[in-house]
């Protein structure tokens, strides 16, 4: 009998668990509050709905809902001159809709002077400053404040020698600018040669008891490699 009992009341205890959990999934979806998220939107334009697809992160659940036209939202603009800009005043263009004929009335901006066209120049040398004037490219009006052209400085290069150097020791020479041809005051130091040498050539001939010499010597002659 006290068998029976206990197996009753397990039995009872495992239906009440099950009801109670199916009686929480129930609640839950009757009160389940979604969490959406939109995970693909098409926006709307002046001419067409947009349409927006969402997700509930929690269930999974997904909807697609249209988004009403946006008669802001134009697509599909061209804008025109009417008006065009200078470099000091602005100007006036349209920009219309293909979709919904639209036209809004836009201010251009003024261009600017576009300097660079230069005028009145007095060339640099090496050792003086150049002046120059700029115009405008598009308008051709003049810049009121002038600009100075900086001096080229010397171009040294051209050398001659006061001093020829040999295999051994530096010369000297004096530089010339390729410009103005002045002179330079500082003296150039020309690096020494070093040695160029030859052929080698026998100067002692072998015997049957002696060794024979050859000798290496420079091109330039004052020195000889053995």
């Amino acid at each position: 009998m006290k068998k029976i009992k206990l197996f009753g009341i397990i039995t009872f205890t495992v239906i009440l668990a099950f009801a109670l959990t199916a009686c929480e999934e129930l609640v839950s979806l009757l009160f389940h509050k979604h969490q959406w998220t939109v995970i693909t939107e098409l926006h709307a334009t002046c001419s067409s709905p947009g349409v927006e697809y969402k997700i509930c992160y929690e269930c999974d659940e997904s909807t697609r809902s249209s988004i009403p036209k946006d008669p802001n939202n134009h697509a599909n603009l061209y804008y025109e001159d009417t008006k065009k800009p200078t470099c000091t005043a602005p100007g006036e263009g349209k920009e219309a809709c293909y979709d919904c004929n639209a036209v809004k009335k836009v201010d251009t901006p003024p261009w600017g002077h576009s300097w660079g066209n230069l005028s009145e120049k007095v060339e640099s040398t090496c050792t003086s400053p150049g002046k120059g004037k700029d115009n405008c490219f598009a308008c051709n009006v003049e810049k009121q404040e002038g600009f100075v052209i900086p001096e080229l400085g010397h171009s040294w290069g051209n050398m001659v020698a006061t001093e020829e150097p040999t295999c051994t020791l530096s010369g000297k020479g004096k530089e010339t600018c390729w410009r103005c041809n002045i002179e330079n005051s500082e003296e150039v130091v020309i690096p020494k040669l070093g040695h160029t040498f030859g052929t080698r050539v026998r100067a002692l001939e072998p015997t049957c008891t002696a060794q024979g010499r050859e000798e290496e010597p420079c091109v330039r002659g004052d020195h000889v490699n053995e």
